[in-house]
């Protein structure tokens, strides 16, 4: 079977910070959720999704209080909070375009007021307090009908981990490149134990910077690991790339190997599909 390749970059998720801001409303009569959101106050979190601007965007969409509502949840919070006739119509759409129309900013390290986007779903960070994070969301099983399926509660980046993890199991991906700087044994750990936890096998790369001080944990821990950056086309920046391995060797063993990313050494696409290297030095 082919294999499937995942990277990401930084953290567990990606995320879209919300600029802070306020907005004020007024209860509707008839209440969607009776029960209103679930665990509501959890951490000085309190949110009622039975006012505007809950209800209002409720009547722009049919997945409003329920388990297909996780964008409805995500603009009202959004609305709240900043203010913006803010209106997302999926995580990946709001990710790859519309964030920036809202001037909002993304990255993949979450913090407070946040969204926390995955492929078909999207929550919200509420707070961070070391390494518990309080977050809301709408659409979630977590929930019920009379919490209008919405719910606060507390997690840890390790449950935030395993989410993942057990995502790329059911979608059949074996290899992990697990890109942040500066590359630590905490973060590699905590990633490398919810990957032996999968029921497929994972191989894990931590990049980019993978320090020679911890290269006993690199061995132990990861079939792979980088701690280099990119060459170019040039003999000057191959042969600087090449001369800086020879400092592994006692890190490197069978199934654990100093990864060469990225030594470029062909045509590029950047330089027209040619090489600047020499049929020699290519060789």
């Amino acid at each position: 079977m082919k294999k499937k390749v995942l990277s990401i970059l930084a953290a567990f998720l990606m995320v879209v910070g919300i600029a802070a801001g306020s907005v004020f409303s007024t209860p509707d009569s008839a209440a969607l959720a009776p029960a209103g959101i679930m665990n509501n106050g959890l951490n000085g979190i309190y949110i009622d999704i039975n006012r505007a601007p809950y209800t209002t965007l409720a009547e722009t969409t049919s997945y409003a209080y329920r388990r297909g509502g996780c964008a409805w949840f995500a603009s009202s919070r959004a609305r709240e909070l900043t203010g913006k006739n803010i209106s997302i119509h999926g995580p990946a759409n709001w990710w790859n375009t519309y964030y920036a129309n809202y001037g909002f900013t993304k990255g993949y390290t979450p913090r407070a007021k946040c969204f926390a986007i995955y492929t078909n779903h999207m929550l919200v960070v509420e707070r961070i307090d070391g390494s518990v994070i309080t977050v809301s969301e709408g659409a979630t099983p977590q929930s019920d009908a009379d919490h209008g399926y919405c719910i606060i509660y507390t997690t840890t980046r390790e449950k935030l981990e395993g989410n993942n993890v057990r995502q790329w199991d059911e979608w059949g991906f074996d290899y992990l490149k697990y890109d942040w700087t500066p590359c630590d044994p905490t973060h590699a750990a905590r990633m490398r134990r919810e990957l032996l936890a999968a029921r497929r096998d994972f191989a894990l790369c931590v990049t980019v910077h993978a320090d020679e001080c911890y290269w006993k944990f690199w061995r132990e821990n990861c079939t792979s690991w980088r701690c280099n950056a990119d060459s170019n086309d040039s003999w000057d920046k191959v042969r600087a790339f090449l001369d800086g391995i020879d400092k592994w060797k006692p890190a490197v063993c069978r199934g654990h190997y100093f990864d060469l990313d990225m030594m470029e050494t062909g045509a590029m696409a950047w330089n027209d599909g040619r090489t600047r290297l020499t049929e020699d030095e290519a060789i």
